[in-house]
């Protein structure tokens, strides 16, 4: 289990691919912009988090704010609750 410490956002990115009928298609340049992506998912908070950011929900991030790195082939970002600047509910 992943678990961030003091008050960061652990998010994984969301891919967003485009279905083109029927199947899904990510043209080869979107691979490095996933890396870039401003859209994800709160996969757990900090130990010392207060705010009202919860796992599950899906937001929008400053793609520069945190840091980004790589766990059993699976991307993750970690930033601050100020990184964070919109939220899908």
């Amino acid at each position: 289990m992943l678990k961030p410490t003091g008050n960061k956002i652990l998010i994984e990115p969301v891919d967003e691919t485009v279905d083109v009928k029927g199947k899904a298609y990510a043209p080869e340049t979107e691979k490095e912009e996933r890396k870039k992506s401003s859209k994800g998912k709160i996969v757990a908070v900090g130990v010392d988090y207060e705010g009202e950011l919860k796992k599950g929900e899906v937001i929008f991030y400053d793609k520069f704010g945190g840091e980004y790195f790589v766990i059993e082939s699976k991307e993750y970002y970690c930033v601050r609750p100020d990184d964070v600047f919109v939220v899908i509910r």
